[in-house]
């Protein structure tokens, strides 16, 4: 994703010209900034949310947080120069002048540029740690939430009264604790699953259930994540929707009227095909590649290498992670990959989707 495409996003709920380039670029700064780890937590939407209250109105905050929720990964990824030139003049015009007069806008300029945003807009800084645990290592009692054993390297002991949020985020059934640390600092820890997912999953729901009773103030800093979506699965589907057989039978029995598809994406040859298999990996399959998919006003289909045409509810899409190859998960954790995305039908009207909410 560029900058133009958020630009494109946020100016048809604000109008002005400048105020939009400001709210797109302020949005890939916050997601330079706090999405190491591709999640917006609780902490993080809190502070940015109040540092930017000085700048922008509560309409463009809600547009930032939406763009970093929906786009966060690709914005992350956008070059340092891509917003610079919409944040520098804005913010430091006179020396944003003098770097354009000397033919350069590096060394000192950005390193003043880069000093002002840090204080006119203090967020925290993500170093996206993450560590892996079995089921049984998340255990918790009246005082205490516990990960791993009392020796291990990585192993914690967060107290209740300590916790700022707890939350199941994504890729499923990941879980994210951020609490208060030695003077007031807050730590965060990505738990991950090791060995049974299903079985982590289930103990991360055991988990929020008691941290709804031990949590101070837990209405507030207790979130569910992803245990708010229901476990959509991929369905099989008969075919492909508008090539149903005609039928002649009478108005009573006749099937329903075919779904109008609304976006193609056609089957790959030649060197996409080559491309995809030399990008694929034991996490990434080349069986499970999505060759062919079609988009209707109710369902999205695909079919992969390998199985017949499935359909998922495009009601259940709730985000997409990654840039030009993009992961778009429905429900609680069915994930479809649709790489390149850019330029893609499919990819584009999903992406609409998701950015009207």
């Amino acid at each position: 994703m560029s900058l133009s495409a958020a630009l494109q996003a946020v100016s048809l709920e604000v109008p002005d010209l400048q105020r939009a380039e400001r709210v797109a670029a302020a949005a890939a700064f916050a997601a330079w900034r706090v999405l190491v780890d591709g999640h917006l937590s609780r902490h993080e939407e809190r502070t940015l949310r109040r540092v930017f209250q000085r700048d922008f109105d509560e309409r463009e905050i809600d547009l930032i947080v939406r763009l970093l929720e929906t786009r966060g990964e690709s914005l992350a990824a956008l070059p340092y120069s891509a917003w610079m030139e919409v944040l520098g003049p804005w913010l430091l015009p006179e020396e944003y002048a003098a770097a354009r007069r000397a033919g350069t806008r590096s060394g000192q300029y950005a390193g003043d540029l880069t000093a002002t945003l840090a204080v006119r807009w203090p967020l925290p800084i993500d170093e996206g740690g993450r560590t892996r645990w079995a089921p049984q290592d998340l255990h918790w009692g009246g005082e205490a939430l516990h990960v791993g054993g009392p020796h291990g390297i990585h192993s914690m002991v967060v107290p209740w009264g300590d916790v700022q949020s707890i939350e199941p985020v994504d890729p499923w059934p990941e879980l994210l604790v951020e609490w208060k640390s030695y003077g007031g600092a807050v730590a965060n820890a990505r738990i991950a699953p090791k060995g049974d997912r299903e079985a982590f999953a289930d103990r991360v729901s055991d988990l929020l259930e008691a941290a709804r009773e031990r949590v101070p103030a837990a209405s507030d800093r207790v979130r569910i994540g992803w245990l708010a979506t229901p476990d959509v699965r991929l369905e099989d589907a008969a075919g492909w929707p508008g090539e149903e057989p005609e039928s002649h039978a009478s108005y009573r029995t006749a099937p329903r009227k075919p779904e109008e598809v609304l976006a193609v994406r056609e089957r790959p040859t030649g060197l996409r095909v080559l491309l995809a298999w030399l990008a694929s990996s034991p996490d990434r399959p080349f069986s499970d590649d999505v060759v062919e998919a079609r988009l209707t006003a109710t369902h999205l289909y695909v079919q992969r290498r390998r199985g017949g045409v499935k359909r998922v509810s495009r009601g259940a899409l709730r985000t997409r992670r990654g840039d030009l190859d993009a992961v778009y998960v429905f429900g609680r954790r069915t994930e479809i990959l649709l790489t390149g995305r850019a330029g893609c039908p499919v990819c584009r009207a999903l992406d609409a989707q998701l950015m009207k909410g």
